[in-house]
This record gives structure tokens, sequence and C-alpha cells, in this order.
């Protein structure tokens, strides 16, 4: 995927409140974030903590199982 121009995360400003509580790292933020912010219809992931950062941000992840 290319992208042109720049992204503005301004989803990383609802994540915060969240990443505390959940113990999520830098990655997981991001990867929501992303999702966020090119209004994804699909979330796949296998990690916990992700899964939980997305369902709290109002994102419905699809479980992968884990390799």
């Amino acid at each position: 995927m290319c992208f042109r121009g720049r992204l503005h995360f301004r989803e990383l400003d609802h994540c915060p409140k969240n990443t505390e509580r959940l113990g999520c790292r830098a990655f997981d933020v991001l990867h929501v974030a992303l999702a966020l912010e090119l209004e994804c219809e699909t979330f796949l992931t296998s990690d916990r903590i992700q899964r939980a950062l997305a369902r709290a941000e109002g994102l419905d992840p699809i479980i992968s199982p884990e390799e």
C-alpha cells in the first residue's frame, strides 16, 4: 500500500486514555490509530492487548489464530 502526502494521526488523540489501563505498547497504538485514520472495515490481530485497544476505540477486530 502506498500513501501520498501525509497522514495526520488525529486518532492518536483518542488512544491515550486506554493505553495505560490496557498496557498498550507504541506499536499497538500506532496500528489502531492507522486503522481508525484510514477508516478500515476490517482489523485483524492475534495480539490480545491490541485487540482490547481496538475494541475500546470502537473497532470490531477479527481474531487471527496465533502462529
